[in-house]
């Protein structure tokens, strides 16, 4: 079984790479389907995580400079059901994060 990991590249302008890309998580199992919001310090990417057997939403804060601050994520809610399909923004003082849940 193919399984998959979250990767960041940073762009400028162009569809080119800045920096060589990196991983923000490969815990074991498939992790899909980041979004990313910036606040102006740093990222926060969330994804959908299986690694605990259901689907579940991680986050991981990344600094300017590609420091993972949170090594294979956080889990953003511990709910027994599946949660998939997040997205996140940023409004200038928060970050809201959505996703479907119970699917």
């Amino acid at each position: 079984m193919k399984v998959l990991a979250v990767f960041v590249c940073f762009f400028i302008l162009l569809p080119i790479c800045a920096h060589t890309e990196f991983i923000i998580c490969d815990a074991a199992e498939n992790q899909y389907g980041p979004s990313i919001a910036f606040d102006g310090t740093n990222y926060l990417i969330v994804w959908t995580d299986g690694r605990d057997s259901l689907d579940v939403i991680y986050g991981a804060r990344v600094s300017q400079s590609g420091t993972v601050l949170e090594p294979d994520g956080f889990a953003l809610l511990a709910e027994n059901d599946e949660q998939i399909n997040p997205v996140v923004a940023f409004d200038g003082e928060n970050y809201l994060v959505a996703w479907q849940f119970g699917c």
